[in-house]
């Protein structure tokens, strides 16, 4: 008897101290059969992230390459492995692939776009100038500049090195571009800040939204003055169901339209 293990792995530093940069890198991982347990089986602690990506992952690389290339039996049953993601956000996916950071010029990992600096932050305007990244232009380096070396994950037998790596949607979309949207609406410079009796209206009718909140989501609307406060899931929620449904009430057009491109 055979089983196949499809395992997606996470990798993140977190700080354990607030007086210090003490701070943890767990390797966690995850079999997509068992979707709700996340177990860590690598860990650094020191009081800066690792020096070397690919010295942090070393271990973890060998014992992968092992696991994939042989199996191993369990209770006389045959086991096969494949690591199928590696679910990160930008900057700990930048660091493992050892690729420029996400402030870059060629930092986007899924295509070879080249930034443009524009009032103090990297923006990519040119959206029809580029070329899909693929696992292969990646390990021979089609474009160097994205490269600040080379990774030790492309020894993993069967891993693609742009499609094994998704989005990072949460920090994208939910504490990215929607975030940055509110903060400009509510409290951004004159040209795009709301007027506030408006920003009153819609801070007013978005709490009447409570009442109709089902237990299943996990945060309920609160008041648009504490926006730099929301968490991911709230932001997500405004996108998803509330945020549509209020501007349309309140007939804010264009900023309805911005919701919907996302």
């Amino acid at each position: 008897m055979s089983v196949n293990l499809d395992i997606c792995v996470n990798v993140d530093g977190l700080p354990i101290s607030k007086s210090s940069g003490n701070q943890v890198w767990p390797i966690m991982v995850n079999l997509m059969r068992n979707k709700n347990v996340v177990d860590i089986c690598g860990i650094y602690q020191g009081n800066e992230k690792p020096n070397s990506a690919n010295e942090f992952m070393a271990d973890f690389v060998n014992e992968a390459i092992e696991l994939i290339t042989n199996g191993f039996v369990y209770n006389k049953i045959r086991y096969s492995v494949k690591i199928v993601c590696f679910i990160c956000d930008v900057p700990a996916k930048s660091f493992i692939k050892c690729t420029v950071g996400h402030t870059g010029y060629n930092s986007c990992s899924k295509c070879n776009i080249k930034g443009t600096y524009i009032a103090h932050r990297t923006c990519f305007p040119a959206l029809d100038r580029f070329c899909l990244r693929t696992d292969d232009t990646f390990r021979t380096k089609k474009q160097k500049n994205h490269h600040n070396e080379t990774s030790i994950l492309e020894n993993i037998p069967g891993l693609d090195m742009i499609n094994s790596f998704p989005l990072d949607y949460m920090h994208l979309i939910c504490l990215g571009v929607m975030k940055k949207l509110l903060n400009l609406w509510i409290s951004g410079k004159p040209t795009h800040r709301l007027p506030s009796q408006q920003i009153n209206n819609m801070s007013a009718k978005y709490l009447e939204f409570k009442k109709q909140i089902p237990a299943e989501f996990s945060r309920k609307p609160r008041s648009l003055s504490e926006v730099k406060r929301w968490k991911a899931t709230e932001f997500r929620i405004f996108l998803f169901y509330t945020g549509p449904l209020l501007l349309l009430d309140l007939k804010v057009g264009d900023l309805e339209n911005r919701i919907w491109q996302l």
